[in-house]
């Protein structure tokens, strides 16, 4: 018995030992800290905000020169709600530019204007589609044709305009129909880009109808559609970049008939000599196709009836 109880006593003794020894050690060998801290989070830069009520930056309201009734009626309602919630001193305007003038600096854009901010805007939609977003200092509310910008206009007027003055940069709204044909290109151009160009005629004009109606039902392109009469539609064609029937905005023929009877500067005498097959050189660098923009002036000195462009006057 006295033998066993010392063999305890030393084996407890022992165990006291290594256990003085492991804290001995543990004390001199402190266990070492996790020093590694986490990455500095970078917070986003914050989005630059536009205020559009400022009146530094006189925002103008502009929507095409050319527009119909109902989107003028859009643009009209949605002025006098900008004015009421944004600002009273909003001015409205259209795209129409003289020449020698630049677009102002900062704009409100409604529909398809001729400026670049807009094509830049409709670039990314389908053309039944319509977006709102801003473009440099310009705010886009926009559709590829006169439907969807008065739907953008209804959008921006329940969801936005209610959001104040203050908009931020990376505003973007977007509509998006789907559509069974996703694409359609002509020599690697897509079909957007394209008009539909017809001659006179009922049959022709049925044609192009159910040609653009299919077109838009099944592609989601709304394809401009026009006749092109004279150097005068060709020049609005491609200063407006939309062909269309610009021979309506001209005159009527009974203008052009009544000086053709007066055969003002020679003009009945001139037709009969065409009509027999002659030359006839002319200068076409002053040349409008409009009566409301000419001045007759009667040369006395020559007996000759002048014709001046307002602009040369």
């Amino acid at each position: 018995m006295k033998t066993a109880a010392r063999n305890t006593l030393k084996l407890t003794a022992v165990l006291l030992v290594i256990i003085l020894i492991f804290l001995h050690l543990a004390a001199c060998n402190p266990a070492k800290t996790d020093e590694t801290t986490s990455p500095e989070t970078t917070a986003a830069p914050e989005v630059p905000k536009i205020d559009f009520s400022s009146a530094d930056l006189a925002y103008k309201v502009v929507r095409p020169d050319k527009s119909s009734d109902l989107l003028i009626a859009a643009f009209t309602q949605l002025m006098r709600d900008l004015r009421e919630k944004w600002s009273s001193s909003l001015t409205a305007d259209t795209d129409w530019l003289a020449p020698g003038k630049d677009p102002y600096e900062y704009e409100i854009l409604i529909g398809n204007t001729s400026r670049p901010e807009t094509a830049e805007a409709l670039s990314g939609i389908s053309h039944t589609d319509y977006t709102i977003r801003i473009v440099g200092n310009k705010l886009i509310i926009a559709g590829w044709n006169e439907d969807s910008t008065i739907e953008a206009v209804k959008y921006f007027t329940e969801n936005i305009l209610p959001q104040g003055p203050v908009l931020s940069t990376d505003i973007l709204y977007t509509s998006g129909l789907e559509y069974p044909v996703e694409s359609i290109e002509i020599n690697g151009k897509p079909l957007g880009d394209y008009s539909v160009i017809y001659s006179g005629g009922s049959a022709y004009s049925s044609a192009a109808d159910s040609l653009i109606s299919w077109i838009e039902k099944n592609a989601g392109y709304s394809l401009n559609r026009g006749m092109i009469y004279n150097p005068y539609s060709v020049i609005r064609a491609l200063k407006r970049r939309k062909c269309a029937a610009y021979w309506r905005e001209t005159a009527s023929i009974d203008n052009l008939l009544s000086h053709v009877s007066r055969d003002f500067a020679g003009l009945a005498s001139a037709i009969s000599r065409l009509a027999a097959g002659e030359e006839i050189p002319a200068d076409v660098s002053r040349f409008q196709n409009d009566w409301n923009f000419l001045v007759f002036d009667f040369n006395c000195n020559s007996g000759v009836l002048d014709v001046y462009n307002v602009s040369d006057v």
